[in-house]
């Protein structure tokens, strides 16, 4: 597996076992980094840790797998976004309908 590194420009070659890419989002200024995931976990692991989740599924940490046997890492204040393919990763910048609809569907939750 290949993924774009920090710069967005090189590529680097993941570790045997690994099979995804990741891109990091940090909550506080939108900086974003990519990398090599650092977890070995297959599609089908990862997606079952995040509840059935798809392929593209970002998430910043949950009691659903806080407490079970994942490699998963919460990261406080960062919004981790894994990916399967060569060079998925790519782009510096996330998916704003998606971080959108998410806030939108959010804040119609809150109680008044």
């Amino acid at each position: 597996l290949r993924c774009y590194d920090s710069t967005n420009l090189t590529t680097v070659e993941c570790l045997p076992g690994i099979h995804h890419c990741l891109k990091l989002v940090e909550s506080r200024n939108e900086t974003v980094t990519q990398s090599c995931a650092y977890f070995s976990m297959t599609p089908a692991e990862l997606n079952s840790a995040l509840l059935n989740s798809l392929e593209g599924t970002c998430f910043k940490g949950s009691p659903a797998f806080a407490f079970t046997e994942t490699p998963l890492k919460i990261m406080k204040g960062f919004m981790q976004c894994p990916c399967e393919q060569d060079l998925c990763n790519g782009g510096m910048e996330m998916c704003g309908g998606f971080l959108l609809m998410t806030v939108s569907i959010f804040t119609l939750c809150l109680p008044s």
